[in-house]
């Protein structure tokens, strides 16, 4: 699985309904959202498309066009009314009367686009994905019937899988929360709420900052040496552990500087912060440009404020990301 999505667990246990097309929601679709949707197309499906638009030209940043007379997935971007150069995706794992769920996540420059969990393709972007404020599902007007049952639509952020919107609303858990993710054997992302999208990680000769992506010098594994306290090692580099020291953010070895506190700072449940054992009242922070600062005193302050997401359990169940994402 791509990750840790309730939207999908939650969307996958609910009694839905079918969606009327076509289907249009005013939304805005940030980077490193994942946009979800769950169909089935009908047993004659011709054709359906999903469309995000932007910008005040209303332009196609994203035309997705699923072609069952031809098999294939056509992908383009409209801007000034113009159509680009057609693209076709990978492989169609569309199939009559099946149920699918696809996944689009949104990058800086990409979209990386999922069906049933599975790498479909990556789509370039030719506009800002900042510019999407609208999201629209139909079927193809040239088809004799309906291609698609619509039964669910929705948009998360891919730092803390807080759900933006939904259709069918869907009703969270009350005992979900990040801090919950910390536990010991888990191996985690920490994303600044302040650099988002940029998760801390530990870079070459121990630098450490907030503009990590996927990759495995971004990643944590939580160690619990003491109850209540938590170190966080680096996957790439399994020597160096987050460490607060002599007033600075650093990589540490082990040990007492290495071990942190981890609280909900605002009662959300959507982020922890994360206050040195060492020193208390201190704890790591990162600016908007993902630069670390002098230890933060304040936890209510975004600056230490972080979105968990979990990339593997102790139960071993898998929640790699796929290669594309791995930058770091």
């Amino acid at each position: 699985p791509l990750f840790r999505s309730r939207i999908n667990s939650d969307a996958a246990n609910l009694e839905m309904g079918e969606i009327p097309l076509p289907f249009s929601q005013i939304l805005i679709v940030n980077p490193f959202a994942v946009f979800t949707m769950r169909g089935k197309p009908t047993a004659s499906a011709y054709r359906f498309i999903v469309n995000f638009f932007g910008g005040d030209d209303r332009s196609k940043v994203l035309h997705f066009n699923p072609r069952f007379d031809q098999t294939r997935v056509a992908l383009n971007t409209m801007i000034d009314g113009k159509y680009g150069t057609e693209l076709s995706a990978g492989g169609f794992p569309f199939v009559e009367g099946q149920e699918f769920l696809l996944e689009i996540v949104v990058t800086r420059a990409n979209f990386e686009i999922y069906v049933d969990k599975n790498y479909l393709c990556t789509y370039k972007q030719r506009t800002p994905s900042s510019a999407i404020d609208m999201v629209m599902i139909e079927n193809h007007p040239k088809g004799k019937g309906p291609s698609l049952h619509l039964s669910y639509v929705g948009v998360e952020e891919y730092a803390n899988g807080r759900i933006l919107f939904s259709c069918p609303q869907l009703q969270i858990q009350p005992g979900y929360c990040a801090e919950k993710r910390i536990k010991e054997g888990n191996i985690v992302q920490l994303v600044s709420r302040a650099s988002y999208p940029g998760a801390l990680r530990i870079r070459k000769r121990g630098k450490i900052d907030g503009k990590g992506g996927t990759g495995k010098r971004a990643q944590f594994l939580v160690v619990s040496p003491k109850p209540g306290e938590y170190s966080f090692c680096n996957v790439k580099d399994s020597g160096s552990s987050l460490a607060i020291q002599d007033g600075s953010l650093t990589v540490g070895k082990g040990g007492f500087h290495c071990s942190f506190r981890v609280s909900d700072p605002i009662g959300s449940g959507e982020y922890v912060c994360l206050e040195s054992v060492a020193y208390p009242g201190n704890y790591v922070a990162f600016n908007e440009h993902g630069r670390p600062l002098v230890p933060q005193t304040n936890k209510g302050h975004c600056h230490a404020h972080f979105g968990v997401r979990v990339t593997s359990d102790p139960e071993g169940r898998g929640y790699d990301l796929p290669p594309a994402y791995t930058f770091d």
